[in-house]
């Protein structure tokens, strides 16, 4: 009771979603927490939370990619909104969701799906204006899931491919259910790690599910597991710390989270397109084309387009980005 009552006074200061499991019985919704920028109403604000956290240099090259301007365009451009939703089986996990200010019609649906693992990577205010909120302001609702394990306020640990999918799969079922969204209009947006969780929903989601995805985009993504052993053998640990049974079954778990050994698997109406930079040095770029050449026979729709000079996450194409996932989305719609 003392440890539920502690939780709730952390989430009225912080207007965040609450940690503690809700009963085994509650209904599946997502249980909002209140604004994404609730805890820094003002530009100067975050910054001055930014500086606290990370130090004047750091939060320089913030201020420098994220300028005021930018910042309170987003305010008033999208409703963003912070909470908590159950996954399969229970466990409660943060998520984000973000939609256009004065929605007049059912918008189509994205579900962002974030790079990273456990708490590295973990969508941030940063995050929200790379990439989310300008999705959302060319006319979607987008879901962004922190994963199980992915944040203070998600429980249960996260497996690197393995139940964190089905946390991509529930949020999406809650998301498709709201007013605000066409149900029939799916869209995902995978971002390194993302992109292996992006590839195993659109696999093991129902078909009836799976009928309403119209094409899937991927930044700098993780596609095959067992290569990237080869590209950045540091992965190793986190594979071992995270992938369940991954001492027993190392060959059968790497196979099942990469999407390049198993093409013929994803739903050959959905489209595939690739954003990758050249000179990525955390997932090989040769991993991506060796993708785009398998999934010229099973998928009726593909594209890779290889950015020179850009790294991981492209943020100096970052524009160009975003306007090519929302042309290849609107190209999609059904």
């Amino acid at each position: 009771m003392f440890k539920r009552i502690v939780l709730t006074l952390l989430l009225a200061l912080s207007m965040m979603a609450p940690s503690a499991t809700l009963a085994a019985n509650q209904e599946a919704k997502f249980y909002a927490g209140g604004s994404c920028f609730k805890a820094f109403p003002t530009y100067d604000a975050w910054i001055d939370l930014m500086r606290e956290r990370n130090g004047w240099f750091k939060t320089w090259i913030i201020s420098w990619r994220y300028d005021e301007e930018r910042f309170n365009d987003a305010v008033a451009s999208v409703d963003c909104t912070v909470g908590i939703y159950p996954s399969t089986d229970g466990t409660m996990v943060q998520a984000f969701i973000v939609k256009p200010k004065q929605v007049k019609e059912p918008l189509p649906m994205v579900l962002y799906n974030r790079g990273g693992n456990r708490g590295f990577g973990a969508v941030t205010l940063a995050q929200l204006l790379d990439f989310i909120i300008p999705l959302s302001k060319q006319g979607y609702v987008v879901a962004a899931t922190q994963y199980r394990g992915g944040s203070r306020r998600s429980e249960g640990q996260d497996e690197f491919g393995g139940r964190d999918v089905q946390d991509v799969l529930a949020l999406g079922e809650l998301v498709a259910a709201m007013p605000e969204t066409d149900s029939s209009q799916r869209f995902m947006l995978g971002v390194s790690r993302g992109a292996m969780n992006t590839f195993m929903a659109l696999r093991d989601a129902p078909k009836e599910t799976t009928n309403n995805y119209r094409a899937v985009a991927v930044i700098g993504g993780l596609v095959d597991l067992v290569e990237m052993k080869d590209f950045r053998p540091e992965m190793e640990r986190v594979y071992r710390a995270l992938i369940p049974n991954y001492a027993t079954q190392q060959a059968e778990q790497l196979y099942t989270r990469s999407v390049s050994l198993w093409p013929e698997k994803l739903p050959a109406h959905v489209g595939v397109l690739q954003l990758h930079g050249e000179d990525d040095e955390r997932v090989s770029v040769q991993s991506a084309r060796t993708l785009s050449e398998r999934l010229h026979t099973h998928v009726r729709s593909h594209n890779l387009k290889v950015f020179s000079g850009e790294d991981h996450m492209i943020r100096g194409e970052r524009e160009t980005v975003v306007a090519e996932i929302d042309r290849w989305f609107k190209q999609h719609l059904k």
